[in-house]
């Protein structure tokens, strides 16, 4: 009796061949087996396990394109936020880097000069918080040595509001650095049951709580500090901040909205699905 010659296990790139010859070149199951001298059930077998096979990659082929296209929405939305707290000034936000979107597109894209666009900002907007809070406080460091002058840090009671006379320098010198020449704001007069009269100047700020008879004098006082404003040493610094934030803000702009049009962020992070 003729010694069985044992075939070598069916690989994968057999079965594979198998399947195409099967669904492409018209073959039948026995042609297969014939011309390979294999049993027609090896051939039948081999050729199931080579689709149940293509329906595995394909299916992790697409779920791996979902997260791809998931991860990159991610990415361009959190490029969208950035956006916004640019357009909205809304320095907080940008600046927030608790959000793991934050690592991740960095990540993608360490070259980009939205890192370096973006700590110039930051450092442009720390320099606005420090002069206007450098100018305030000399000025009514000033009113507070006058003894003429009555300060209050709580707008109920009587006399100048602290509070409300800081933003209202803070923002005057803003505006001034910005525009160049901003008019002294009106004032909102209003009375309360008291009888006492509060004054609310410009944007809403509210400056001051005075006897009815005191609202001229302290009107006037309240315009000659805002006079003074653009006098102080802190505004040459203001000016020159204000006038590069604008510069900074459009480059980071141009540069967000190239990342959210091309809508696919190359590189790699730590997050990516693959």
């Amino acid at each position: 009796m003729p010694k069985r010659i044992k075939k070598s296990p069916v690989g994968p790139e057999r079965r594979r061949q198998w399947l195409k010859r099967l669904e492409e070149d018209g073959e039948t199951q026995l042609q297969i087996a014939k011309t390979d001298g294999f049993d027609v059930r090896t051939v039948r077998k081999q050729i199931e396990l080579a689709r149940q096979e293509r329906e595995i990659r394909e299916a992790r082929s697409m779920v791996l394109r979902r997260a791809l296209e998931e991860h990159y929405a991610d990415l361009v939305s959190f490029a969208q936020q950035l956006e916004h707290a640019l357009v909205e000034s809304l320095p907080a936000l940008l600046a927030d880097r608790s959000n793991r979107m934050w690592f991740a597109l960095r990540e993608h894209l360490p070259r980009s000069s939205v890192w370096k666009d973006t700590e110039r900002w930051e450092h442009l907007q720390r320099e606005v918080r420090r002069l206007s809070e450098e100018c305030s406080r000399r000025l009514l460091g000033e009113l507070e040595s006058s003894p003429d002058v009555k300060l209050a840090s709580n707008p109920n009671k009587v006399g100048l509001n602290v509070p409300g006379l800081r933003y209202a320098i803070e923002d005057r010198l803003i505006s001034l650095a910005k525009e160049g020449t901003v008019p002294v704001g009106e004032f909102f007069v209003s009375t309360r049951q008291d009888g006492l009269v509060t004054l609310a100047y410009h944007k809403g700020w509210h400056c001051a709580t005075v006897p009815p008879e005191k609202v001229p004098e302290v009107e006037e006082l309240i315009r000659e500090l805002m006079k003074r404003v653009g006098e102080q040493p802190e505004y040459a610094g203001m000016e020159r901040t204000q006038a590069e934030l604008p510069k900074v803000r459009g480059k980071l702009l141009d540069e967000l909205a190239t990342i959210r049009l091309r809508r696919v962020v190359p590189g790699r992070c730590r997050y990516c699905p693959i």
